[in-house]
């Protein structure tokens, strides 16, 4: 994986798409979809067979001191459009204040033959924030993106 820097502007939540090049490697195949970089290279998971799926992603964050606080949350893009996230992870901007490790989220989709699904956050501050890290300090364990079928239709 490589680092990911994310920014944001002062009381804006802003989402954020993941690059293939966040992560490096692709664990298993299936024909249930295919996996492939969208224009501005951000990964694209694409069902090849409509029905329930089951996406988790997971990120670790940078350990680093910052003046200001954050709030941030795993989330899922479907076609391009921000739809689901995850529980957020709040950061006080206090150098006292213990770190976030990582954040997390699962999320079940329905997913028609041709949808993609892309993995990423939301960033939200009451301040400027730039380059936040988003790292993989475990990165077998902290930073990852799954998708699985959990169901097939047959409509």
């Amino acid at each position: 994986t490589d680092t990911l820097n994310v920014s944001c502007s002062a009381n804006t939540a802003t989402s954020i798409k993941f690059t293939t090049s966040f992560y490096d490697s692709t664990a298993s195949g299936t024909s249930d979809y295919s996996i492939s970089t969208g224009g501005s290279g951000e990964l694209k998971v694409t069902a090849t067979n409509a029905g329930w799926y089951m996406a988790e992603v997971s990120f670790g964050i940078d350990q680093t001191n910052r003046a200001v606080g954050y709030r941030l949350a795993a989330g899922l893009f479907l076609n391009g459009t921000f739809e689901k996230v995850g529980s957020t992870v709040d950061y006080f901007g206090s150098l006292s204040t213990q770190h976030p490790f990582c954040a997390q989220g699962a999320f079940i989709i329905y997913l028609n033959n041709g949808d993609y699904i892309t993995p990423g956050c939301m960033l939200y501050s009451q301040s400027t924030i730039s380059s936040l890290g988003l790292i993989a300090p475990n990165f077998n364990k902290d930073t990852y993106f799954s998708v699985s079928l959990l169901n097939k239709s047959f409509a």
